[in-house]
């Protein structure tokens, strides 16, 4: 838990930037590229506001040989780091997790005896309570929360057939009451994954042979908005206005894969890639802005030191407020190895190094 004295280098091409933008600081190891009282991009639709939490802590799993453990550090210099749960590890399935939006509770995956399984189980940051759902589901289900920081979304798939694709269902739980509300299944895919809750209905990505669309499900009726790629793609990302929705597009296979970053306007269908090397790994939205940060070679969030070499990071989540963002450096590959900083204008914050799962900002531990 160091704090390091050196610049963080937010790197954003120019093309990049919406007319509305411009570089506001420049230094040798530092382009800032955002203003946090730009207004949002409605493209005729109303943007979804809510009050912004005031997040001081980010929590992550730290992957051990026998034992996973929920942790909790202040953004801080010198913060110690506190377990708020601990998980076992069976058949070697490591936990992986979903934070809140208003930053009160973890969900937490983790394995259990049946191969492909997880079950559920709810941390309480301010009080370290853990409640246990009661239904198993998909051990790398894709997990989104609605805004109302109680409601997720995940998936369960019957076991697969020769081919490899599934029957998977959609459903939604309510983390107090515990009440499950089903919300779409889907036939003879090789996966499906719930991607956002929109205020009258849900975001679904299906990937089948003719590669990965996007369905919008309304009480029970899904209906195809838009076909995302001819292959798979991952890491689906909704705007908080609900207008906009950014993915990775995998493209290719072996030596030649290429992993784009791309955005996806809802009301038109539209797709529009983002620039930079065709590696990108990680993305996340920063609050007030229509432009989603990407990690990787190329990526619009690296570190550079003062001979001007860069390493990419993988962003996983602004602060609230837009001040802070919570990157994981890899060592030298993609993996999980690595470790987690916090970075503003003008500051690194070492949080903590090792096999770790970055959560997201949550509230402080009472």
């Amino acid at each position: 838990m160091i704090a390091r004295g050196a610049n963080s280098g937010m790197k954003l091409p120019r093309s990049w930037l919406p007319p509305a933008l411009g570089f506001i600081g420049i230094s040798a190891a530092l382009l800032v590229w955002a203003s946090l009282d730009v207004q949002l991009v409605s493209d005729g639709a109303t943007p979804i506001s809510s009050p912004v939490p005031k997040l001081s802590s980010v929590a992550y799993i730290l992957h051990e040989p026998l034992v996973d453990r929920v942790q909790v550090q202040k953004a801080e210099p010198g913060a110690v780091p506190q377990t708020l749960a601990m998980f076992k590890v069976p058949l070697g399935l490591h936990a992986h997790g979903s934070v809140s939006p208003d930053g009160q509770t973890i969900l937490v995956l983790h394995g259990v005896a049946e191969p492909g399984r997880a079950a559920l189980s709810v941390v309480n940051v301010s009080t370290g309570r853990i409640d246990a759902l009661f239904s198993p589901v998909d051990f790398q289900t894709n997990i989104v929360w609605d805004r109302d920081g109680k409601t997720v979304a995940v998936g369960r798939s019957l076991p697969p057939d020769d081919v490899g694709r599934v029957q998977t269902e959609i459903f939604s739980i309510d983390t107090e009451t515990k009440i499950e509300s089903h919300i779409a299944t889907f036939d003879s895919v090789f996966e499906a994954a719930p991607v956002g809750f929109l205020e009258d209905s849900m975001l679904v990505v299906t990937i089948d042979q003719s590669g990965s669309a996007l369905t919008r499900v309304t009480d029970g009726k899904a209906a195809k908005v838009a076909q995302l790629s001819v292959g798979r793609t991952r890491g689906w990302t909704l705007h908080p206005d609900g207008v906009r929705l950014a993915f990775l597009d995998v493209i290719g296979a072996g030596a030649g894969r290429a992993v784009v970053a791309k955005v996806i306007l809802l009301s038109t269908g539209q797709i529009t890639s983002l620039p930079g090397e065709d590696d990108h790994f990680g993305i996340v939205w920063r609050p007030g802005l229509d432009i989603p940060d990407i990690g990787g070679p190329g990526g619009s969030v690296q570190l550079s030191d003062s001979e001007g070499s860069t390493t990419p990071v993988h962003p996983i989540s602004w602060a609230p407020d837009g001040s802070r963002l919570l990157v994981q450096v890899p060592s030298g590959s993609q993996g999980q190895a690595g470790h987690l900083e916090i970075l503003s204008n003008d500051t690194r914050l070492w949080l903590v190094e090792g096999e770790i799962v970055p959560l997201g900002w949550v509230a402080d531990v009472q």
